[in-house]
């Protein structure tokens, strides 16, 4: 069901991360929307009940032999992360697998998350579960898989390629997110530097039929990699889990867009000031969340309007965001050919700062934010300030699952 707008009451909070602020309505604020979305109550029984009966296929348990290698592929947006995780892997353990043949590799640098897991999975498992970080940038973590119709190379991490089961854990996203690229998502996120720069290329995502050529071929390193199931989550925001689904690639894709639509489609009116919030863990505070959000904000902001995204962001400035502090020519063209995992993010930036004031609010220091030609917003004071400056405000919450409709 479609979240419907309503008016901003006299006082509200904005929760993004670990951050609560308490702002009141300025004016006559316009309007929001605002899921509101139960978190399932039992996470072991929402594991139990997704593993043992899938979507067009048959249990989990019946997939894999005692001995095959596993390697679980681990999507770092996913909400409630070493939970999910570690509730899978114990899942399996408990229908036969053995822990020593069970491997964690979680997409990008995420190495704070993979201590976490990896001290839980040894608490409650064993220490014989291995957890690393995938590195698009080292050759040997790398390997090749085939070749798509078009004669591109796929690579993919090397430790799932030689996987007897590989199980994709990622958390699910609506089609109309900037960077969607299917049900499973291990293809360009496990791959190498050069791939990924040509995934993450906003000009190319932002055209339809290049986004669905992207997919198909995505699709295409589904298939030569032999993936036959996956296991996606659900948002509920505040970092917790909506629901776990588990089967076949296209039921299973299916399913998670007819709950994305229900739970996460908002139909926003434009608004002079959007106020786009991050939800989750700290690790999912990163530039592609901003740029996500920034992306949803985009589309339901008012010509010549504002955006602010409030976040505990902690990343730092890489090559890809430096590039927008080139006076001297315009970086939109290189950005497109940028393979640097901010690229991305520089060039949404960039298209928001073509017709709008951008604000963040973040933990960098505001030098840092000001030097790419955002607008820095340092406390609760500031942003009811830029509040009362604008006739009518858009609060997107969990503004980086949502999908905005097109007015």
């Amino acid at each position: 069901m479609t979240q419907r707008s309503h008016s901003i009451p006299a006082s509200f909070s904005l929760e993004f991360g670990a951050e609560k602020w308490h702002s009141t309505a300025a004016n006559s604020m316009g309007e929001f929307p605002s899921p509101v979305i139960e978190p399932c109550g039992d996470l072991v029984a929402a594991v139990a009940q997704a593993l043992s009966q899938p979507i067009d296929f048959p249990p989990l348990a019946d997939a894999v032999m005692p001995d095959d290698q596993v390697v679980f592929a681990v999507d770092p947006s996913l909400p409630s992360l070493v939970e999910v995780v570690c509730e899978v892997l114990k899942w399996f353990v408990e229908h036969g697998t053995e822990p020593h043949n069970m491997h964690v590799v979680v997409a990008d640098n995420q190495t704070r998350v993979a201590e976490d897991l990896t001290a839980r999975l040894h608490e409650q498992i064993s220490a014989k579960v291995s957890v690393e970080c995938h590195d698009p940038d080292n050759p040997e973590g790398i390997a090749y898989v085939a070749a798509n119709e078009e004669s591109d190379p796929i690579y993919l991490n090397r430790r799932i390629v030689d996987a007897d089961v590989v199980v994709p854990i990622t958390c699910a996203r609506p089609a109309s997110a900037l960077d969607y690229m299917g049900v499973f998502s291990v293809f360009p996120l496990f791959s190498d530097r050069q791939t990924r720069g040509n995934f993450y290329s906003l000009p190319k995502l932002g055209n339809a039929e290049e986004h669905q050529q992207l997919k198909h071929w995505a699709d295409q390193a589904a298939w030569w990699l032999g993936l036959l199931f996956g296991i996606q989550v659900v948002p509920a925001g505040g970092n917790q889990v909506a629901e776990i689904l588990a089967g076949q690639t296209e039921p299973l894709e299916q399913a998670c867009q007819t709950r994305m639509n229900k739970l996460w489609q908002a139909d926003a009116q434009p608004a002079d000031l959007v106020v786009a919030l991050l939800d989750g863990a700290p690790s999912q505070h990163g530039w592609y969340n901003v740029a996500r959000a920034l992306y949803n904000a985009n589309q339901c902001v008012a010509p010549g309007g504002s955006i602010v995204v409030c976040s505990n962001l902690v990343e730092a400035v890489g090559s890809g965001l430096r590039r927008l502090r080139e006076t001297h020519d315009t970086p939109a063209k290189r950005l497109a050919k940028d393979a640097h995992d901010d690229a991305l993010a520089a060039s949404v930036v960039l298209e928001a700062l073509a017709d709008h004031h951008v604000y963040l609010v973040s933990q960098l220091r505001k030098e840092t934010v000001e030097s790419l030609g955002i607008g820095v917003i340092e406390n609760e004071q500031q942003l009811v300030h830029l509040m009362s400056q604008h006739a009518t405000c858009a609060v997107l919450r969990a503004a980086q699952h949502l999908s905005i409709l097109p007015n």
